[in-house]
């Protein structure tokens, strides 16, 4: 670039970051105004209300309401600090740039001769030696640090006044929240105040290192794929909103059952904390250490989970913003168990939900090599279900050492490993290949980390799944045969003739359904009574697993219903919440049936086909009312 291109680009650059310093300094006198009232204005409402005021005409505030003061003079106090910050960089900035241009000035400006010899343009040279913490003059500094204490201890003190006059669950999480926030406030203002040249050293160094790297290096390109970073931090997993419907579930069955009265609020407050915070942060670390086998997944763009990675920086911001969220959601949790008095429990349960996951995680990392830890985690996945059924019943103020408590979370872990193993045996199949011969095969590399679900492939029988030591010269596939397509479970003959551990699973759950039903419709469990709807169950179910034709499976299903209902309902007066006691026995046997009938990708899309036949139907509706002519008009 010759001198007069050079010079124009300074000069352009001057112009513009001069210009951009007028409209920040006036945005931070605003702000900074904005700020002192804030802070007036919440002295007064303190002074006011009847928290810390015992006058008898003083204003009775929502205490939540007055514990979320404090959060609009901290937003103010932040964005002051973010405009302060750019001013301290564009100080240096413009130095430089004023250095630059003194270049191409041959002399000193004439009126400033006798005072100095300062040429042009030095202006935000000479501010910096008035208006700045490391250079500028005494009394500059001394004004400066005045107001930041003055403002700072205003606001800290306001705080923590408002703090001490609440009781603990508002005044611990206020002092963590704000504490936590105004501790990095402060040391953000240290860091471009004190030091400033630290800082801009820092941050110039860090994007010279990138100022000629690609605009989007390190983002993902392939945005048709997958989901966003956002939407799955957001919901890591919506593929398992069905999950989201046992706390409701047994909140209800266990309240009207018991006929206690229905406190939504316990409900709504216990599933978003397991669900929506422990359970996420749960999954999202799962999704963590299985980034490599997700990413590789035949349908990794229907399963949702973690974004496709291009980059190990891309990588790094992925796994690093989805701990960050993690440990957030986690903190949420608690910080909602201190706030309602409930940090017990909220504890006990993230000990219990991480406790299983650490044995989850430590036997999938040695699974690969040890065929026992990979069916040893078959017997872990139904603890979720387990939990997510006495937190419904809690909530419903049912004791966890109650016998429905302990007969019934028996029957949730048996129907959690039946409802698990079924969908790992159907995932199992998008990692398969069919032959020619209708034959399907696997690479023995494709399941390599995925030991328990590369074993449940053994208990195919018809289409038999081979292993092949490598993708190189194998026969062609047959056209359009897609494996995950195909519903292997349909056919009971499909299976080996040893009992599948679904199956087991499922017998078990159908055995404890008939307690189970009892006592969650407010009965006592009776030997006779329950032994012989016991054994009723278990003879069913185990019809079910062996009969194919639906309507037949259905007619099983009724008729089993019908007869547990006789058996333990007819030495009493029939009641509304007598329905319960076929409710666990419905659950499993459709449940069981339902993954008899799926594939694995028509189980993907099971909610989405849900709601476009509900469109269906809702449309031939509105047709059938309005008429097909006005119906054609509208579409």
């Amino acid at each position: 670039m010759n001198a007069g291109k050079q010079f124009d680009v300074l000069v352009l650059d001057y112009t513009m970051a001069r210009e951009d310093e007028r409209t920040f300094f006036n945005i931070q006198v605003a702000v900074a105004a904005i700020t002192v009232a804030l802070l007036a204005g919440l002295a007064t409402l303190l002074s006011d209300t009847c928290q810390p005021n015992l006058a008898e005409d003083c204003k009775k505030l929502p205490p939540d309401l007055l514990a979320a003061a404090p959060s609009i003079p901290l937003a103010a106090l932040a964005l002051l600090q973010i405009l302060g910050a750019s001013a301290a960089l564009r100080s240096y900035y413009m130095r430089a740039l004023e250095k630059e241009l003194r270049e191409y000035a041959a002399t000193s400006l004439p009126e400033l001769r006798p005072v100095a010899e300062i040429r042009s343009p030095s202006y935000a040279g000479l501010l910096a030696e008035l208006a700045t913490l490391r250079r500028g003059r005494g009394g500059y500094r001394v004004l400066a640090i005045l107001i930041m204490l003055i403002t700072f201890l205003a606001f800290a003190g306001l705080t923590v006044y408002i703090a001490l006059n609440f009781a603990a669950q508002y005044r611990i999480p206020m002092l963590i929240v704000y504490g936590i926030a105004f501790g990095f406030l402060v040391l953000d203002v240290a860091s471009v105040t004190l030091g400033a040249r630290s800082t801009f050293i820092r941050i110039a160094r860090r994007f010279a290192s990138r100022q000629d790297h690609g605009l989007f290096e390190g983002a993902p390109l392939k945005t048709a794929d997958g989901r966003s970073l956002a939407a799955y931090l957001l919901v890591p997993r919506p593929e398992d909103w069905v999950k989201w419907l046992f706390i409701p579930l047994s909140f209800i069955a266990t309240s009207w059952g018991q006929g206690r009265d229905f406190h939504w609020a316990n409900m709504i407050i216990a599933l978003l904390v397991t669900e929506f915070l422990v359970y996420s942060a749960r999954y999202q670390w799962n999704d963590i250490r299985g980034l490599k086998d997700d990413s590789s997944h035949p349908l990794s763009a229907e399963r949702l989970r973690l974004p496709q990675v291009e980059s190990r920086k891309h990588a790094r911001f992925i796994v690093y913003s989805s701990l960050t969220v993690a440990a957030l959601r986690l903190l949420a949790a608690l910080l909602v168990g201190l706030n309602l008095g409930r940090i017990v429990n909220v504890l006990i349960l993230v000990a219990v939900v991480f406790g299983f996951a650490v044995v989850y995680e430590a036997l999938r990392s040695c699974e690969a090599s040890h065929p026992v830890a990979a069916r040893s985690l078959w017997f872990i996945v139904g603890v979720g279900y387990a939990i997510r059924f006495l937190v419904g019943a809690f909530a419903a103020s049912e004791s966890p050492n109650s016998a429905l408590s302990v007969v019934a979370s028996i029957y949730f872990y048996c129907f959690g490993i039946m409802f698990v193993l079924m969908t790992w045996l159907l995932e199992a199949t998008s990692f398969c290949s069919a032959k020619s011969d209708g034959s399907w095969y696997i690479f023995q590399g494709a399941l390599q980390r995925k030991a328990n679900v590369r074993l449940l492939l053994w208990y195919l029988e018809s289409p038999h799944v081979e292993e092949r030591p490598s993708p190189l010269q194998l026969p062609d596939t047959a056209p359009g045969v897609v494996c995950e397509n195909q519903p292997v479970l349909q056919n009971h003959r499909n299976l080996v003739k040893s009992p599948t551990p679904w199956n087991i699973a499922f017998l078990c759950a159908a055995a404890m359904s008939a307690p189970t039903g009892v006592l969650l419709s407010g009965g006592r469990i009776e030997p006779v009574p329950t032994a012989a709807a016991v054994a009723l169950a278990l003879g069913a179910s185990w019809v079910v697993t062996k009969v194919n034709p639906r309507a037949l499976q259905i007619t099983v299903t009724v008729c089993g219903a019908f007869a547990l209902a006789l058996i333990l309902v007819h030495d009493r007066d029939i009641q509304s919440t007598d329905a319960l006691v076929v409710a666990p026995w419905l659950l499993s046997t459709t449940t069981y049936l339902t993954f008899r009938q799926q594939s694995y990708a028509k189980l993907k899309t099971f909610a989405r086909d849900i709601v476009d036949t509900l469109k269906v139907n809702l449309q031939h509706t509105v047709e059938k009312i309005i008429g097909k002519d006005t119906w054609r008009k509208i579409i």
